[in-house]
């Protein structure tokens, strides 16, 4: 099995921690710019045991270096190199599954762009919106078949993570059509942690078809390490307050009754095996497809553009968000 890997900075550190440790005798190529980065990806590597012992780590800084038939590729490089990167890949391999990282492109034409590049391939894409599935706890404290309303609040991240909860409302909505029903964003921006990159701050409200409702609200004042998810149902009131890797759900029901639940959340570093062994045993996994997760990049992505432009940030290469 050859895997290949195109960014190996934070996240694509951790993918790489993860199938290590496959028992599957796996080639990872390891592809980034960055010689530092390739370096610190071959100790990650070596750290991991136990391994298979056929297998083996491939560094390199030139995809044309690569002659083998790569099977999966993760991409988990910046939002503006993406568009470029998968050009590569595809003009190198025909892989049978791509892997993406949100946010998925910063022009909102390359949206359209890829998913005909797509649809002409047999490849399937999938983009790691990790939380619809891994929240599946959610699912056990409410109602689905009552209309909710899930409220996220904190100082979350609103442009870089946004799709992600997206991804579990929809999740939760079975798949229902959503629309942007509001949004009020302050004059408060700030720099993200990566150059070029910005955080927004304020409220969207996005609707489903059957009239649940998701209310996204991020406020600088409120404290970075501390996400609050409140679901609302006829029935009962769930409060999730999500701090690093746990969850702490508190449930009231219509009685007055309360009920406690204590959930982990796993990292990046436990999620990736999983999920290659899903594409190389059932030829899928349980991420959105790339047309899933398109569909919610394009819900806010025009509405973070103006602002970004009324507050006279450079958009000429795209929103700023990764």
């Amino acid at each position: 099995m050859n895997i290949l890997l195109v960014g190996c900075g934070k996240i694509g550190s951790r993918h790489i921690q993860s199938i290590a440790g496959s028992k599957r005798s796996i080639n990872l190529f390891c592809l980034d710019t960055s010689n530092e980065s390739l370096i610190n990806s071959q100790k990650i590597y070596d750290a991991v045991e136990p391994k298979n012992k056929n297998s083996k780590l491939i560094i390199t800084q030139e995809i044309t270096e690569i002659r083998e038939n790569i099977e999966i590729v993760i991409v988990a490089s910046n939002s503006s190199e993406r568009a470029e990167i998968i050009d590569a890949v595809l003009s190198n391999f025909k892989p049978k599954h791509l892997l993406l990282e949100k946010v998925l492109f910063n022009k909102i034409s390359d949206y359209e762009k890829y998913d005909k590049i797509f649809k002409n391939t047999e490849m399937k894409v999938w983009v790691n919106q990790y939380m619809g599935y891994e929240f599946e706890f959610l699912r056990e404290h409410i109602n689905l078949n009552e209309r909710f309303t899930m409220t996220v609040y904190g100082n979350w991240g609103l442009c870089c993570n946004s799709v992600h909860f997206i991804e579990i409302f929809h999740y939760l909505c079975r798949r229902t059509p959503l629309s942007m029903k509001q949004f009020d964003f302050t004059d408060i921006y700030e720099k993200s942690k990566r150059d070029g990159y910005y955080e927004l701050f304020g409220e969207i409200v996005i609707n489903s078809i059957n009239s649940q409702k998701l209310i996204l609200n991020c406020n600088p004042e409120e404290p970075k390490n501390i996400i609050n998810i409140d679901i609302d149902t006829k029935s009962n009131k769930l409060c999730d307050v999500w701090v690093d890797e746990h969850h702490n759900c508190v449930t009231t029901n219509i009685n007055g009754e309360v009920f406690n639940a204590r959930y982990y959340n796993r990292r990046q570093s436990e999620r990736t095996l999983e999920l290659i062994e899903s594409l190389i045993k059932y030829d899928k996994c349980n991420l959105p497809t790339y047309d899933y997760s398109a569909y919610h990049h394009l819900l806010i992505l025009k509405t973070l553009e103006k602002k970004f432009i009324d507050l006279g940030i450079d958009i000429s290469r795209g929103v700023p968000i990764t």
